[in-house]
């Protein structure tokens, strides 16, 4: 970026990565907002699923419990969102200031170092408040059976674990930052 004249690409990458980091932090606001209602309506819920054969409906604090679980799921998810959302403003800012190609070499090296560092920030925020999504996901199969809860959430932790570190995405992204990998993309499988 520092080389090119014309940034205006680079800012319009981290203008889309901001934009979808937002609407998740909104989505997380309207599903909270539903989970506070259906917890204001739990007599309600309880009645409704109690009919239904595969769903276990313990008593009315157990309910309350698991709709508290996902509502604090995702408020930490918005939370996530949101500090990610502005650390990528903050880096649209580091952006519009980064040096010229005619700069000195340390004031390039300093702009890459602390851009490097605040992305990384923005995108293990991100990663985060998604992370909490997958989870949430597997917390909803608590309302149906505590062992189909444990279960999902086994499978859940066997998916992540995969994709953070056993992927041909995390082999292609190590690839292409490490040019002279001993350990070539065709030897990992998705």
């Amino acid at each position: 970026m520092i080389h090119r004249d014309v940034r205006i690409s680079d800012v319009t990458s981290l203008g889309i990565l901001q934009r979808n980091v937002t609407f998740f932090a909104s989505t997380s606001i309207f599903i909270i907002a539903g989970l506070l209602t259906v917890l204001g309506s739990t007599d309600k819920a309880v009645r409704l699923l109690s009919d239904l054969p595969w769903i276990e409906v313990d008593s009315r604090a157990a309910w309350e419990v698991k709709i508290i679980v996902l509502v604090v799921t995702f408020a930490y998810a918005f939370f996530k969102f949101t500090w990610s959302m502005r650390q990528y403003n903050f880096a649209v800012v580091l952006f519009g200031a980064a040096p010229t190609k005619d700069a000195e070499a340390v004031e390039k090296r300093l702009f890459i170092k602390h851009s490097n560092w605040l992305l990384t920030r923005a995108t293990n925020s991100f990663n985060y408040g998604l992370r909490s999504y997958t989870f949430a996901i597997a917390a909803l199969a608590w309302f149906v059976n505590p062992w189909v809860f444990i279960g999902c959430t086994s499978v859940v932790v066997a998916v992540l674990y995969r994709r953070e570190f056993r992927s041909s995405t995390l082999a292609a992204l190590y690839n292409a930052s490490h040019h002279n990998s001993e350990k070539p993309l065709s030897d990992y499988s998705d």
